[in-house]
């Protein structure tokens, strides 16, 4: 899509945090930025504003591609906790609990918080989309722009502990 469309005269940009989702369109883009390295995905809020600055520099018809990683792991704390404090459990910013998925109270408090933080993260992507469309409401490109949201994946937080026991050794 990337190629079809700079010939026919747009402007075409990729920014993403994940830099393995580069590789299958390494070339394809006019401008394409990697916003990754081995400890953290960039946040989702320097995305957009590297999206917003390549809009502003752009004329005519644009096809920007961002791939957020904010909820991919690690995932990083946001500044504000939309539902309240997230408990400080150790490798909450990963997808680890080794011990048992057992009911038992430790996993319990796991899982609640991981629920908690990921929501909390989720709540701040959909604040930066709403920059984006704002930032772009001002400048009276909204109307006339086509903006797709797609997940690559979401997380079902052990709520099929049984199915997976029965297909796989770690659930």
């Amino acid at each position: 899509l990337p190629e079809i469309l700079a010939r026919t005269g747009y402007e075409t940009y990729l920014s993403t945090a994940i830099a393995t989702a580069e590789i299958p369109v390494r070339g394809r883009f006019k401008q394409s930025n990697i916003y990754h390295d081995s400890h953290y995905n960039a946040p989702a809020k320097k995305l957009v504003t590297r999206l917003i600055d390549w809009w502003d520099s752009t004329d005519g018809s644009r096809f920007g591609y961002v791939h957020f990683g904010d909820l991919h792991t690690h995932l990083r704390r946001p500044e504000q906790n939309q539902f309240g404090k997230i408990p400080d459990i150790p490798d909450i910013e990963h997808w680890n609990f080794t011990h048992s998925t057992e009911p038992r109270e430790e996993f319990e408090a796991y899982r609640r918080a991981k629920l908690k933080l990921y929501d909390s993260i989720l709540h701040y992507v959909d604040d930066q989309f709403r920059r984006l469309f704002q930032a772009l409401a001002d400048r009276d490109d909204l109307e006339d722009t086509l903006i797709v949201i797609v997940g690559d994946h979401g997380e079902e937080f052990w709520d099929r502990v049984e199915l997976e026991q029965r297909h796989f050794d770690d659930p």
